[in-house]
């Protein structure tokens, strides 16, 4: 399980603390932003990983995700939720299945790999429909051809109405000013072991 729980970073901007929000944003499944360690540990399973995932930090073994078996954790900011993670062992079978599970609820918005940061809106305006396609596929293929990448999603409807304003991921980030729920799939190696997380938090610009 170690292997699992070692490795997740985002790397884009500030968490919110859980006590700024007002109201309440569901993460993943019952889990709600800014849920308090002590309720999180009354769940059936729901266990103490401080050894294996990060210190506080919570886990919930042997659940289901879009028909594959997980392990669930949670991260905690003083106490309180601020990201569920959805974490096992890569297969391209899991991968199709996170993938056909995110387009259908939520809108791609860009993609982390070892040359930097594909925006997709960014790209979408410079480049147009055409050209687009093109260099979002090439990028991806090389992002996991060398084992490491990150796809960023929000909600749908949180993307029809921030583009309207915005000409970058990073600009819808700072344009939602309560902050904005995104969700991350990624995949990277653990010991020689490919390990796909699928990561649901809020992030506010600095």
């Amino acid at each position: 399980m170690s292997k699992v729980f070692s490795v997740f970073t985002i790397i884009i901007t500030l968490f919110i603390e859980p006590n700024v929000m007002a109201s309440e944003v569901r993460l993943f499944s019952e889990y709600v932003f800014g849920d308090e360690r002590s309720r999180l540990l009354q769940i059936e399973g729901i266990k103490d990983c401080s050894e294996t995932f990060q210190k506080g930090g919570l886990c919930l073994e042997n659940q289901q995700f879009v028909g594959h078996d997980v392990n669930i954790l949670f991260s905690l900011e003083r106490d309180h939720l601020n990201m569920v993670i959805v974490s096992r062992v890569f297969t391209i079978d899991f991968h199709n299945s996170v993938g056909r599970e995110l387009n259908a609820d939520y809108q791609l918005v860009a993609i982390e790999g070892k040359d930097g940061v594909f925006d997709v809106l960014a790209e979408y305006r410079v480049y147009g429909p055409n050209k687009y396609g093109a260099r979002l596929k090439e990028f991806e293929n090389y992002s996991f051809k060398n084992e490491k990448i990150t796809y960023f999603y929000i909600e749908k409807n949180q993307f029809t109405n921030l583009s309207k304003r915005s000409g970058s991921f990073g600009d819808m980030i700072k344009a939602s000013k309560a902050g904005l729920k995104v969700i991350t799939y990624s995949i990277h190696m653990v010991d020689r072991v490919p390990v796909s997380n699928v990561a649901y938090s809020l992030f506010k610009s600095q």
